[in-house]
């Protein structure tokens, strides 16, 4: 009767199937091709499987996410230049990725899933908080020091969390994955500079007389930090009156590990362009040397630029050259990974230039709207 008609068929294996196989040691996936081979099950007896659960201790999952959640968990694409999961290896990581890859805004936003398998809840809890503070991933933000936190917040801990958890408690999960504080991201950068242009940063023959004045920018925060070496390994960092002193216990290509303030800690970095990223127990931090950059004056008229947040397509344009909007008004809507993004106008404004069309694909910062102020 021309009567048509939509119905899911959901028959695959879900994204926690690893919880299960973790907890009862069956392999779903050979399950699977063995069934679709015309094989029987190889269990069905319910008491076996019950047994298999009772006794098989406790799995935790989490879905490591190309997202930044200081942003309303903003997806973000971009190339991995460091992924280093050697410190896991009491964790399953599935993953398909790499030094180097590339995470585009295509599809979803997760690119890995790290689990944890314990004795009990707390066991596999902390194991997997561990593993996710140790893993080095630098080069695309991801959520990774948001779900160390989390694992970490005492609702969690106590078996509480609720699906209202993230929205109760964001502020304090974000609080624990703060940038790397100034002095430290300071001496990071110092050092990754040195090395850079071939000098040891552990071999100071001499103590510099006076201190070196940093211009970085943490985070999109601007810090102004005074570094001093006092000899061989050992650095005194100076900023907003906090003053710390340091020594480089290693440091090789991309890896190093100092003794401060906050005992010894572990830090990978990365250079891109003006770039540094750097982790420290997971947290990654975007670290500009802006020392030896001309002093730029403010533009206001910066305000009016509206650039891609990520990249993706063009699936809705509201404006066009010469339109007046009103603040708050659409501009645009940009698809990436699965989600749709609205751009809206950040003021009473006339659009000057409108550089794209409707389903274009742009890159990150691209512009894309450039508007003028309404008088």
């Amino acid at each position: 009767h021309q009567h048509f008609y939509f119905m899911e068929m959901n028959t695959r294996l879900q994204v926690e199937h690893p919880v299960t196989e973790a907890t009862t040691g069956y392999d779903l996936v050979e399950w699977q091709i063995r069934v679709a081979r015309g094989e029987a099950l190889p269990e069905t007896s319910q008491e076996a499987i019950l047994k298999r659960f009772e006794n098989g201790g406790h799995a935790i999952e989490a879905r490591l996410c190309a997202e930044d959640p200081a942003r309303d968990f903003l997806p973000q694409s971009g190339t991995l230049l460091t992924w280093n999961i050697d410190a896991c290896s009491d964790l399953r990581v599935d993953h398909a990725l790499r030094s180097g890859s590339h995470v585009p805004p295509y599809y979803d936003s997760m690119i890995a899933k790290f689990v944890a398998h314990g004795a009990d809840r707390d066991d596999a809890r902390q194991r997997l908080g561990r593993g996710l503070r140790a893993a080095q991933v630098l080069g695309v933000r991801t959520n990774q020091a948001f779900l160390a936190a989390a694992l970490a917040h005492e609702t969690f801990v106590a078996g509480e969390a609720t699906t209202g958890f993230v929205g109760r408690h964001l502020p304090a999960l974000l609080a624990e994955s703060q940038a790397m504080r100034p002095t430290l991201a300071a001496l990071v950068a110092y050092c990754a500079r040195a090395a850079r242009h071939g000098h040891d940063p552990r071999a100071l023959a001499l103590p510099m007389p006076w201190p070196v004045n940093l211009k970085l920018v943490i985070d999109d925060i601007e810090a102004a930090v005074a570094l001093q070496a006092l000899g061989g390994a050992r650095y005194r960092l100076s900023c907003d009156g906090t003053v710390e002193e340091f020594e480089l216990l290693e440091w090789a290509a991309g890896q190093g590990r100092v003794s401060g303030g906050n005992g010894r800690e572990s830090i990978a970095f990365a250079l891109e362009g003006d770039h540094l990223y750097a982790s420290s127990a997971g947290v990654q931090t975007i670290i500009t040397d802006r020392s030896l950059a001309a002093a730029a004056a403010a533009d206001s008229a910066s305000a009016g630029l509206m650039r891609a947040p990520m990249a993706g397509r063009i699936v809705a344009l509201f404006v066009s050259a010469g339109q007046r909007v009103e603040k708050g008004a659409p501009l645009f809507t940009l698809e990436a990974m699965k989600m749709e993004h609205p751009s809206t106008a950040p003021m009473d404004a006339i659009v000057k230039r409108v550089l794209i069309e409707h389903g274009a694909q742009v890159s990150a910062g691209a512009l894309l709207v450039e508007l003028q102020a309404a008088l």
